[in-house]
């Protein structure tokens, strides 16, 4: 069955049981991502020179995106089941209370850094570079805080997966009230194209903008750009109508969410390789084909396809869990290996539908899996997969300040202080040791300085309802 714990000590808000295995999977989520970018900035590395360059830490994102699908889908699974209804604006609070402060706070930081530092120019150009974090649309446009992009793509869906379900549900008032507010985010996303376009080519030309957003905002100048955006939101829209039209809920089930979220990882995938195809026409950059929101979201739509039969089908789960062993090697042989595929075409097409494929594979594996049962349960109760459930249960801070000026420095200083006394090799592993544990450290830390106090807050003003998993035997 699915196992909660306690973490002992480490209450976040009055709710304290975690499940250790999806801690375990966001601790390695997350690791992933500190080796990429911070191990794999020093190539310097002796005979381990190879291992530098086999480059898939990114993958950790993905990783990411399939457990927020799989979790926040089912929360409001969970709360649908019990009371038939979901409450989407206390959704929503909850949600924000979760990201929002210490996201603000981080962005103030690095403001306040980049002023103080001058590395950016003054103040109006760090307020320049910072809107579109402040807007929440760093995953269309660069941003200097790069790595938010993915925190971008997780709030937009987590605005649109309760709107979908009111749509699939069989209450016709919550259908009109959800249809009401996908209109009005519809129309909102209308005024963006277009204000874009009009405010690069009148009040704001791009000449004027800094170089670092140029590239991202280029291609909002030009009207077959922003007919292909806006018809692929519009097939997204189209494809959540429709099909929640069309199948509607009966009893307590949402029979629509499992065609909605096909069609999303199929449309994503149609949309990465138009962009991909159409980029040196455009002249499109890495943001359109890795970053934008509406062509990364299938990654989270199959995390909450994986929820939805763990809700409502848990029989088709348990049957595929049960080869536990080759779900493990498939997933990790996915996840490892795909990134490696040269062709940007193939790989930002298919090789994305892979990489989140192996994630399911990894997700299914350890989740289904009781500690101390079989050979990966065992690890399951050891030490080490202990240690990187720790890290996983701070892993959104951790995250959030792994990347910016004061990590950068930091790893300049240790980097210097070694330089001439160690071996090429030696000096690298310590450098990676220092580094990740470093970036840990400093999550932990900020992560009970910020974190934690509003999700205390939280928790006593917007108590949570439900919980996201239940208990199913395998």
């Amino acid at each position: 069955m699915l196992y909660d714990q306690t973490i002992a000590g480490q209450p976040l808000g009055q709710r304290t049981l975690r499940l250790p295995q999806l801690d375990l999977l966001r601790g390695v989520a997350v690791l992933l991502v500190l080796a990429h970018h911070h191990v794999y900035a020093y190539p310097n590395a002796g005979f381990l020179g190879p291992l530098v360059n086999i480059k898939f830490g990114w993958t950790g994102v993905d990783l990411f995106f399939v457990l927020s699908g799989f979790l926040v889908g089912g929360l409001l699974f969970n709360e649908w089941k019990q009371s038939g209804s979901m409450n989407v604006i206390r959704f929503w609070i909850r949600r924000g209370f979760k990201i929002w402060p210490a996201y603000f706070i981080y962005v103030a930081a690095m403001a306040i850094w980049y002023v103080v530092d001058g590395s950016q120019g003054g103040p109006g150009r760090v307020l320049t570079l910072l809107l579109p974090n402040l807007l929440h649309l760093q995953s269309y446009v660069t941003s200097p805080l790069i790595h938010t992009w993915s925190l971008a793509v997780e709030e937009h869906f987590y605005l649109v997966l309760p709107l979908v379900l009111l749509l699939a549900s069989r209450q016709n008032e919550d259908r009109r009230r959800a249809a009401r507010l996908l209109l009005l985010a519809g129309a909102g996303i209308l005024n963006l194209l277009i204000g874009a376009y009009t405010t690069l080519g009148s009040f704001l030309p791009l000449a004027t903008m800094p170089e670092e957003m140029q590239s991202s905002l280029r291609p909002y100048l030009q009207t077959g750009f922003l007919w292909l955006s806006g018809l692929q939101m519009l097939g997204l829209a189209a494809l959540f109508w429709m099909v929640a039209h069309a199948r509607r809920s009966q009893g307590n089930n949402l029979p629509a969410l499992q065609p909605i979220a096909i069609g999303v990882m199929a449309l994503c995938f149609v949309y990465r390789l138009c962009n991909e195809l159409l980029s040196s026409q455009f002249g499109l950059n890495l943001t359109y084909d890795f970053y934008a929101t509406h062509v990364r979201i299938d990654s989270l739509f199959f995390g909450v396809l994986l929820g939805y039969w763990h809700h409502f089908r848990p029989d088709r789960l348990q049957r595929v869990a049960r080869h536990r062993g080759l779900l493990i090697i498939l997933g990790a042989v996915l996840v490892t290996c795909v990134p490696a595929i040269s062709s940007f075409t193939i790989l930002f097409s298919l090789g994305f539908v892979l990489i989140y494929l192996g994630c399911g594979c990894l997700l299914l594996a350890v989740v289904y899996t009781p500690p101390g049962k079989g050979w990966l349960g065992k690890f399951l109760s050891s030490g080490p997969s202990r240690g990187l459930a720790f890290i996983g249960y701070y892993s959104y801070s951790i995250y959030l300040w792994h990347l910016g000026p004061l990590r950068t420095w930091m790893d300049q200083w240790l980097f210097s202080r070694l330089e001439h006394w160690q071996s090429a090799e030696a000096k690298w592993v310590i450098m990676a040791v220092l580094s990740v544990g470093g970036a840990v450290l400093l999550g932990v830390l900020m992560a009970r300085i910020i974190e934690q106090p509003f999700l205390r807050l939280r928790d006593r003003l917007f108590p949570a309802r439900t919980d996201a998993l239940p208990h199913l035997p395998t």
